[in-house]
């Protein structure tokens, strides 16, 4: 799932996904984290990154499902996407792009069962 905003309503897209994403897992009643990335652990095109990770008990583990981030206006410049203020008919400006999705990829997140030691874990259910 993709959102675009504004850049002073970045922020709050980001919020509005990752709410999200904790009611469709608080709704399947898991057990679940949500962590927020150290800048270290963000990819380098985006701004910020919360992992949603749930607790599987056969392996003791946490493992990550989901994952929501803000880019910025790096995918829009990339994408040629822009927006226009209701005020200001002449300039377009980049939009700011949300992403929120499935871990559908190998990574060491995804497969190792355990977050980076610089995560930083925000919210247990």
């Amino acid at each position: 799932m993709f959102q675009f905003a504004a850049p002073d309503q970045s922020d709050a897209a980001l919020d509005e996904l990752v709410a999200k994403a904790e009611s469709l897992v608080q709704k399947l009643e898991l057990h679940y984290q949500l962590s927020k990335l150290a800048a270290g652990d963000v990819s380098a095109s985006m701004i910020k990154t919360f992992d949603i990770e749930v607790w599987i008990q056969s392996m003791g583990v946490y493992k990550e499902v989901s994952s929501a981030s803000n880019s910025g206006e790096y995918q829009a410049r990339r994408g040629n996407m822009k927006y226009r203020k209701k005020d200001d008919k002449e300039n377009r400006l980049p939009a700011h792009t949300e992403r929120f999705g499935p871990c559908n990829k190998p990574s060491d997140s995804c497969n190792s069962g355990t977050a980076p030691a610089s995560r930083r874990q925000r919210h247990h259910s």
